[in-house]
């Protein structure tokens, strides 16, 4: 299945240590066509889009996880 890498970084705050993650994408034909700001999303957004399985929108069934460090973070996302 298609996976995408995906980077952030920590709050200051955020201790560094093991994260359970959560993945989900909303189908883009399920949302308004224009936002509340005007902006009138491409076509080609909806085309490319694919279902993510449910069980990876939940932090305890996704089984995806990683050691998250203090500062940038990478973590590619693989759904099987």
């Amino acid at each position: 299945m298609r996976w995408r890498s995906w980077r952030w970084r920590t709050a200051r705050s955020t201790p560094a240590g093991p994260v359970r993650v959560a993945v989900s994408s909303l189908d883009p034909k399920s949302l308004p066509a224009k936002s509340k700001y005007g902006v009138t999303k491409p076509p080609e957004e909806a085309a490319k889009w694919f279902a993510i399985p449910e069980k990876y929108a939940d932090f305890a069934q996704s089984e995806l996880q990683f050691t998250a460090q203090r500062g940038a973070n990478r973590y590619d996302i693989e759904l099987k």
